[in-house]
């Protein structure tokens, strides 16, 4: 089949899926929307709903007389964001910013209720533990160290894989999290496997601390059915938690600071199309994503001076925000059957 064909295979099946979008069969699942009028006030505001503030919300929630709202550009997932197998129909629709690099290249980031965990391809992983002691270093804050934040991790996932559960892998894991996980496997990998092991390589059971370098089967976010977005992991279990309220569809456009630098409010473009103040007592903590959100310091006054002030832009604070971004290439080996194969 060619490329024409496929294209107009997936723009079928989107517009099936964008149906089935209309009936909101999964909004049982998400944090109803809330009303949000000009001079509202939360004690944290939180920019962006995806990978990340979806996490910190959740956790903010649970503290007794906190008030935390969420502002969120896009809105809830549906059926396509929940079935994991549907995930190559996300990419060029609502649920995508549908950014473009200067050579026009098209690069997917979640514009939804659970941000990218909603639109990508399930793939989870930890990071090495000198990456987070690097942080640590360059931010003179050990709480970044790994010997810190590997507590925290753990406690986020649920492994659900018997391979790691009978193993002493286990020991690196969460097992009560709210994150399911679990090991992708396929038959078809074993000979790949196999063929790594006659050119030198280990084939692990896990990558670890404990064994770094090697060939693994990856993990995948999913369980029971369900992509397990930490929209779907972690917020859905607080959608009918007072304390928590959601402006879907609304963009934020500036933090506005005092005299003393201190983040003190919040300028808002609500889906109606009208700019609205929200303020804050305690925090905004902006969780907008690689791209967004150094574009929301910037246009606050948080950046390199010379180019804010080329685009008249008061400066709040002088710091290299935004240019520290770099493309970092990854390779998808790819091939296929010499003979027709039956699958089941």
């Amino acid at each position: 089949m060619n490329v024409a064909a496929n294209l107009v295979k997936v723009a079928k099946t989107q517009n099936i899926l964008k149906l089935l979008t209309y009936l909101q069969l999964t909004a049982y699942l998400w944090p109803p929307e809330a009303t949000i009028k000009d001079g509202a006030c939360a004690d944290f505001v939180i920019i962006g709903g995806g990978t990340a503030g979806c996490i910190i919300a959740s956790n903010l929630v649970k503290h007794k007389n906190v008030s935390v709202l969420v502002i969120e550009a896009g809105g809830t997932g549906e059926f396509e964001t929940q079935e994991p197998g549907l995930f190559p129909y996300t990419k060029n629709t609502d649920y995508d910013w549908k950014f473009k690099t200067v050579d026009n290249r098209n690069i997917q980031q979640g514009k939804v209720l659970g941000g990218s965990s909603q639109v990508n391809y399930m793939i989870y992983g930890n990071g090495y533990p000198a990456d987070y002691d690097g942080w640590a270093a360059t931010t003179n804050d050990s709480s970044w160290a790994f010997e810190n934040l590997f507590p925290l991790i753990k406690r986020t996932e649920k492994v659900t894989d018997k391979t790691i559960l009978d193993s002493p892998d286990v020991a690196f894991h969460g097992t009560e999290g709210k994150l399911r996980i679990k090991k992708y496997h396929s038959g078809i990998n074993d000979g790949i496997f196999q063929a790594y092991r006659e050119v030198g390589f280990n084939v692990l059971n896990d990558i670890n601390p404990d064994n770094k370098f090697g060939v693994s089967n990856s993990y995948l976010a999913v369980g029971r059915g369900n992509r397990q977005s930490t929209a779907y992991a972690f917020l859905s279990p607080e959608r009918d938690n007072p304390n928590l309220k959601v402006a879907y569809h609304s963009l934020a456009t500036k933090i506005i600071f005092d005299a003393n630098k201190r983040a003190v409010a919040v300028r808002v473009l609500t889906k109606d199309k009208k700019y609205i103040t929200i303020y804050v007592k305690k925090e905004v903590i902006v969780t907008a994503g690689a791209f967004k959100s150094p574009q929301l310091l910037m246009l606050s006054g948080i950046g390199p001076k010379q180019h804010l002030e080329s685009k008249n832009i008061k400066v709040v604070s002088d710091l290299p925000v935004g240019f520290a971004r770099l493309s970092y290439s990854g390779y998808g080996l790819q091939d296929g059957s010499s003979t027709t194969c039956a699958t089941k």
